[in-house]
């Protein structure tokens, strides 16, 4: 728990009114590790929580989380690179540093179930940056639009600092070794048993540090107009089948709900990737 007359900087992670689901993930998690005693160091590659709070607004009750002030996320520092992509060689560090913190949250057993580049964050800035920022807003101002309900404030950033990245957001984490079948992940990040509707575990989370390493890597080009129709050999899918060929058969096909999370139709989407990854690629 933070002290309350500790002088520090913190930033707040503030949840949207009615994902009471999230937040309760994230907490079990942080309750869960926060209760482990151990010196394995992959607890130290983990956005660490340092206190929870719940605020009321216009709209209802926010769940509110305290962390250490951290960086910029993995996906922008990519984009800094040329052709907006790392090298292999570039990555390895960071990507021994993430398999050390999966190796930890895995012995829970638990499940992150969202592991993406945005969701790696770099090492924050130095407190003298921050006080100068501090003194910076006091003097003048951010840019912001003032409603009836809300002030929205313009996002400001810092540079990147030098560093690895830890990883954060355990939103749709879940906790135990027992197996899932709901939907989860971004459509680009997702494992070949979750596109199946199969059931699926931890083991997910391998799969993503290697989506992880394509969506960095300077092979996982070409880019496509956003007009263009991406041929289905260059769609997730299709990329998945290159690798793994053709899915045995007895998987599970059912539809789940309406959307994935993102407002993209299930059925539409699993049983597109469903049918691509059966039918293979013929020879």
């Amino acid at each position: 728990m933070l002290e309350s007359s500790a002088s520090t900087y913190v930033v707040l992670k503030v949840y949207v009114t009615g994902q009471a689901r999230a937040h309760v993930r994230e907490l079990r998690i942080y309750k869960q590790m926060n209760e482990v005693e151990t010196n394995y160091p992959g607890r130290n590659f983990i956005r660490k929580l340092l206190d929870h709070f719940d605020i009321e607004g216009p709209h209802g009750r926010h769940v509110c989380l305290v962390h250490e002030p951290h960086g910029t996320s993995a996906d922008f520092l990519v984009k800094m690179f040329p052709g907006h992509a790392m090298t292999l060689d570039d990555m390895k560090p960071g990507i021994r540093q993430l398999l050390i913190a999966l190796d930890f949250l895995h012995s829970g057993p638990n499940t992150v179930a969202d592991l993406q580049l945005k969701n790696l964050l770099l090492p924050g800035p130095e407190t003298s940056y921050l006080s100068r920022f501090e003194e910076a807003e006091v003097a003048d101002p951010s840019p912001r639009k003032a409603l009836k309900d809300r002030t929205i404030y313009k996002s400001l950033g810092f540079p990147p600092k030098g560093g690895l990245p830890i990883l954060a957001d355990f939103g749709e984490a879940r906790l135990g070794d027992q197996e899932h079948n709901e939907d989860i992940m971004p459509n680009v990040y997702r494992a070949p048993e979750v596109i199946l509707r199969s059931n699926w575990g931890y083991k997910v989370d391998i799969w993503s540090v290697a989506m992880v390493l394509s969506h960095s890597d300077q092979w996982q080009k070409p880019r496509w107009p956003s007009t263009a129709r991406i041929p289905e050999t260059e769609t997730p899918q299709g990329r998945q089948r290159r690798v793994l060929a053709v899915a045995p058969d007895g998987l599970a096909v059912e539809p789940r709900g309406p959307t994935d999370g993102v407002g993209t139709p299930i059925r539409r989407v699993a049983d597109e990737g469903a049918r691509g990854m059966r039918r293979g690629t013929s020879k």
